[in-house]
């Protein structure tokens, strides 16, 4: 498991936690769009219920599935956007890739320095319209306004936490 130290991450990893402190219960389930290496979901695991992590990027995919499946978290190798569709995904490989993310409209990609794929996606909506959630945070390199495009009903008719860092 990789450790919350001062070297990870240290303003963002600690300002998350210390908001989650104040802000959570013991019954809360969770959910962490754009997990990489779960370095925020091993403390969210801890202090809620239960929960769910979406990672497109395959090798963080398989990281958080043998890390966090025993304990839990239902790890889903899906990206989250407004719809539910395939897109093209690049990264540049490797656990721990934190620049992964979708192609955003005609983006030229440079395939000698990112890997790119096709990737199944789905909205918050959808996955989550016969599930409970109380509380979601979102990290996917610039694609935030897609992922809460596609989770308004769960804004609109839910009281839900988010936390959204935005690119």
């Amino acid at each position: 498991m990789i450790p919350l130290t001062e070297e990870s991450h240290p303003k963002q990893v600690q300002c998350a936690i210390d908001l989650m402190k104040k802000l959570h219960r013991d019954d809360m389930v969770y959910c962490d769009v754009g997990g990489c290496i779960g370095e925020l979901l091993q403390y969210y695991c801890q202090i809620m219920k239960s929960g769910y992590v979406f990672e497109a990027n395959v090798d963080n995919y398989e990281y958080l599935k043998n890390e966090y499946s025993n304990k839990g978290v239902v790890v889903e190798n899906l990206a989250v956007h407004s719809s539910s569709s395939d897109l093209d995904f690049i990264s540049t490989g490797g656990v721990g890739d934190h620049v992964g993310r979708l192609v955003q409209f005609q983006e030229v990609v440079n395939e000698s320095e990112y890997k790119l794929n096709k990737v199944s996606c789905i909205t918050l909506d959808e996955y989550f319209k016969d599930k409970d959630i109380d509380f979601i945070k979102i990290d996917v390199e610039g694609g935030e306004w897609e992922v809460l495009r596609g989770a308004e009903k769960i804004m609109s008719e839910h009281k839900v936490i988010f936390q959204v860092e935005f690119h």
